[in-house]
């Protein structure tokens, strides 16, 4: 087992044990275990941007309307209809950063083929970010959008340092985005939609790279790197709150903490 601590009046646990942690109590909770390695992927994405409240501490949250019913554990994606470099995807009311994985992918591969890749998810209601999706599919050649319900939105951009440029509604830019407007009506009540741009396809890399760093709004990559390398070495710190969740909750459900964890 990882060694934890303790630092600013929480536990700490390493990055390991909590990305264990996240995904046995997934499981625990009635989710496959491809769905829970998602989930907890995407909760660490966020704890390493210093987006804590969607990271770790957010688990219970998701658990809650797993258990309820809300979303529904499955992996299964429906095929409404599908071209050349569009598809629309019925998620089934399922777990939304497994089902906006998937879309992501399939997105890129169209985008890999042709150029652009767009896909709707219907019947996928609305969460807080989807800015790891975004991110995932913007490490390479392509541009990412990703627009939700309640005027969700997240954009990245890829970079010269290898990991993209990443703005989110949630992520400190806030407000309304209004050159995203128009592409609002092309998003369902209940749905997603997911679009990937192959950027040399229209122009080179080294372009758009200037551009966005010129741009200045968003995730500085370099920035992002820093906090990965710190979730990796230093662990992540838990408030006392959330903490106190999680070992609620894997005591409720019969899942081992990790040792330096206990309260």
């Amino acid at each position: 087992m990882a060694k934890g601590g303790k630092r600013r009046g929480g536990a700490v646990w390493q990055f390991a044990d909590c990305r264990r942690l996240a995904i046995d109590l997934g499981v625990a909770a009635g989710l496959g275990r491809e769905q829970a390695v998602v989930l907890a992927n995407h909760l660490l994405w966020f704890d390493a941007v210093a987006a804590h409240s969607l990271g770790m501490s957010s688990l219970p949250w998701w658990l809650d309307r797993v258990e309820s019913g809300e979303f529904r554990p499955t992996t299964d994606v429906r095929f409404v209809r599908e071209r050349a470099g569009t598809a629309v995807l019925d998620g089934g009311k399922g777990l939304p950063p497994v089902l906006l994985t998937r879309a992501a992918a399939i997105a890129g591969e169209k985008a890999r083929e042709l150029g652009l890749g767009l896909v709707v998810v219907k019947g996928l209601g609305a969460v807080p970010s989807a800015a790891p999706q975004a991110a995932e599919l913007a490490i390479g050649p392509f541009a990412s959008i990703i627009l939700g319900p309640k005027g969700a939105w997240s954009l990245a951009l890829p970079s010269a340092g290898g990991l993209p440029r990443v703005s989110d509604c949630v992520l400190g830019d806030g407000g309304d985005r209004p050159e995203l407007g128009p592409w609002a009506p092309l998003v369902p009540e209940e749905g997603w939609l997911v679009a990937a741009l192959d950027v040399p396809a229209i122009e080179t890399l080294e372009g758009l790279h200037a551009r966005a760093a010129a741009f200045g709004s968003g995730l500085d990559p370099d920035e992002w790197e820093a906090r990965r390398f710190d979730l990796h070495e230093k662990g992540l710190s838990l408030p006392g709150k959330a903490l106190k969740e999680l070992v609620k909750r894997a005591r409720a459900l019969g899942v081992e903490l990790p040792a330096e964890g206990r309260p």
